[in-house]
């Protein structure tokens, strides 16, 4: 349950979940359903997703993807992440700082 004060805070915002289908990043979602619209990025649209959830196919390092997904959303929540440790390509463990520098540079157009 969100507290009535922070609900009342994003009651008809746009916001923009990323991981919103991992554990974490989905019961953020679920939360701010209640609020007003809520925009995903995904891998994938064919999966059984929540339905209340705008869901955008893309790439979370495709700067065309996330600025797509952001359209007129007014807030990020950023839940999504590479949890590896090692990579084949050590440049694919710089994934996360790399979308975090991407969502702000879009958040701020």
């Amino acid at each position: 349950m969100m507290p009535h004060d922070l609900h009342h805070f994003f009651v008809g915002q746009h916001v923009f979940v990323t991981g919103a289908s991992g554990f974490i990043g989905g019961h953020v979602a679920s939360l701010l359903i209640q609020t007003g619209h809520v925009r995903a990025l995904t891998r994938s649209t064919k999966g059984g997703y929540d339905s209340a959830i705008d869901w955008v196919e893309g790439d979370l390092l495709a700067r065309d993807s996330i600025d797509a997904a952001m359209k007129d959303c007014r807030y990020v929540f950023h839940a999504a992440g590479d949890y590896r440790f090692w990579a084949r390509n050590p440049r694919e463990i710089f994934a996360n700082i790399i979308l975090t520098a991407l969502q702000d540079r879009a958040v701020r157009l």
